[in-house]
């Protein structure tokens, strides 16, 4: 059985073990902060997030994260995994990603294995990892996920057991507030103002720019 970790372990671990253990996508690690193009991506951003680690100890302690919101291909997963890497290679943090779609069929496999996660899952922990460990989380694709009640629900209760863990979220979506608002509830987004700074991402469709 895999022991318990807590989080001065991981935030300790050598930095190519920490960015293993991020659990980047293959087809996301080529993206960093230096390749993000600029002239057709929104610089604002770019810079807001710079800021944000620059201030990194600031924000990890107080559990500040970010709500980077707009329209598809305008590269907020870039930045966000670009954010992700250069926190754990710069600093002594431990890192995860996971998309909202993910974490919804996670708490699907725990909720239907007694509160506890399978076998097929390499480490029984990782959903409390994400959930009140982990230092910095990027939860990508917010509003992706089936709406239901349980989905609802279940990505509620990992924001609110950050928050009370003080652990900052960056949060990706296509979703402006007004509509997060129409999704998740009042309650939800007032919570997430209080932890996230809500930043809109502009600019090109990146997928397509130059075809």
């Amino acid at each position: 059985m895999t022991e318990w970790k807590g989080n001065r372990y991981w935030k300790n671990r050598p930095v190519e073990e920490r960015l293993k253990n991020a659990r980047i996508p293959k087809r996301f690690e080529p993206m960093t902060l230096d390749n993000y193009d600029k002239s057709i991506g929104d610089y604002d951003v770019h810079y807001a997030v710079m800021t944000w680690l620059k201030h990194i100890d600031e924000n990890v302690s107080n559990g500040t994260g970010l709500y980077l919101f707009g329209g598809t291909g305008v590269g907020k997963t870039h930045l966000a995994v670009g954010l992700l890497k250069q926190a754990i290679t710069a600093n002594a943090v431990s890192g995860y990603f996971i998309p909202a779609t993910t974490y919804i069929e996670m708490m699907y496999d725990e909720l239907n294995n007694d509160g506890s996660l399978p076998d097929e899952y390499a480490n029984p922990y990782i959903s409390k990892y994400v959930r009140s460990v982990y230092d910095v989380v990027v939860l990508d694709g917010l509003g992706d996920e089936n709406e239901t009640e349980f989905t609802t629900r279940s990505i509620s209760n990992l924001l609110y057991q950050r928050i009370n863990a003080n652990l900052p979220t960056v949060i990706t979506s296509l979703y402006n507030p007004k509509k997060l608002t129409m999704r998740y509830g009042e309650r939800f987004v007032s919570i997430l103002q209080s932890a996230c700074r809500l930043v809109p991402v502009s600019g090109t469709d990146q997928r397509n720019a130059g075809k």
